[in-house]
């Protein structure tokens, strides 16, 4: 057992019973034990699993992720939603259990939110191969254009924190638009990301604007 433990970061770890999440994280081996009074067993997945009245209880690995956007921006910058309160981020999601990926398109948005022994999450969901329960918390706070300062770079526009899951896959919300802002006048364009490229022309500072070679990636990160 102790062997295991040192790959391993316990206070990353929430137990779940049933519907239940306890939302203190479990410190140390022997409050697993204490709480639950039962010997929990280590796996190579991350995953404590413990046998308990016919079923199987776990503790939940909670993970952040970022959204990072690359993109090659010619005389715009801070590209972003035009309101983010009403942006459904899409995604695809693989079970932290099962290791499956659903085909599924599931989406998160600010202004939908549900609580969950009073937190509150913007998605909720179970596997529907294994039946686990999951869910996704937009981290508000992390919001972020993409910046000409870091032209055709890797950067972070929002965060989301996870719990029995991980986010595998992203597509643009059709439905809702991108904004991004002339770097010589300050005008305001409105952006299709449909085809994940864009132009116009900046009739005030008489230049061209163009995004192109646009591409995502979801990257593991700390929450805050």
């Amino acid at each position: 057992m102790k062997r295991w433990l040192k790959y391993f970061d316990l206070s990353q770890f929430y137990f779940a019973d049933g519907e239940k999440l306890i939302t203190e994280p479990v410190s140390e081996l022997r409050a697993i034990e204490k709480f639950l009074n039962l010997t929990p067993t280590f796996t190579e997945d991350n995953f404590v699993y413990v046998p308990k009245k016919g079923f199987f209880s776990c503790l939940y690995k909670m993970s952040t992720f970022a959204l990072e956007l690359v993109a090659r921006l010619e005389n715009v910058t801070n590209l972003r939603p035009i309101d983010y309160f009403t942006y459904k981020w899409i995604f695809k999601i693989e079970c932290s259990s099962c290791n499956k990926t659903n085909n599924e398109w599931y989406y998160a948005c600010p202004k939908e939110f549900q609580a969950i022994n009073g937190d509150k999450v913007h998605m909720k969901d179970k596997c529907p191969s294994c039946g686990q329960n999951y869910s996704i918390e937009i981290l508000e706070n992390s919001y972020r254009p993409y910046r000409i300062e870091r032209n055709n770079e890797h950067q972070s526009i929002v965060k989301f924190y996870c719990h029995g899951l991980e986010l595998v896959d992203f597509n643009f919300d059709l439905e809702s638009g991108w904004i991004a802002e002339s770097t010589n006048s300050k005008a305001i364009f409105d952006v299709d990301m449909e085809l994940e490229k864009w132009a116009d022309y900046d009739e005030r500072a008489g230049i061209k604007v163009k995004i192109s070679e646009v591409d995502f990636r979801f990257t593991p990160v700390k929450k805050f």
